[in-house]
């Protein structure tokens, strides 16, 4: 990134923790979600204000930005982001849809925690995707160690096979 990227941002950024109602600035930063090496800090400063003034596809497109940019390597870190676009999606813009596949994407990082189980396999069944849902828990049952839980997975293949 050039100093003037760098000296850019950084003037964004204080008109924003001055003014962060300021759409100019905040268009400015996102137009610089390429600049890979200042994401996170760009993350820092409009998460709060796309929380605060309810900008959830703002908050969702910064969130595919991250996961898209390979910025975040950390799987939880990574799961933690797909499961909070997925219940932007379904809570705040009503597209239970598009909330299946962040859903997804979260299950596929993370197949024995609880809640991410819960949001995907609710998904599935409220809207009926029982193929994905087959075709996901094929892809996933064997990261699964624990007996029990691998074969509620494998019963839930089953029945969905039907």
């Amino acid at each position: 990134m050039t100093q003037d990227s760098a000296s850019a941002i950084e003037q964004w950024r204080q008109v924003l923790l001055d003014f962060p109602e300021v759409e100019e600035a905040q268009a400015a930063l996102e137009a610089r979600f390429h600049l890979v090496d200042h994401l996170e800090e760009m993350e820092q400063l409009l998460e709060p204000i796309y929380r605060d003034q309810g900008k959830w596809q703002k908050l969702i497109d910064l969130n595919e930005a991250l996961l898209s940019q390979g910025v975040v390597q950390d799987s939880m870190r990574r799961e933690e982001l797909y499961s909070e676009s997925g219940e932007l999606l379904r809570d705040h813009l009503n597209d239970p849809r598009g909330a299946l596949v962040y859903f997804q994407e979260a299950f596929k990082l993370n197949p024995t925690d609880a809640d991410v189980r819960e949001r995907f396999l609710r998904s599935v069944d409220e809207l009926e995707s029982w193929e994905l849902g087959r075709d996901t828990l094929a892809q996933t049952v064997a990261l699964i160690s624990d007996p029990e839980l691998a074969l509620e997975d494998h019963l839930r293949i089953a029945r969905w096979e039907e």
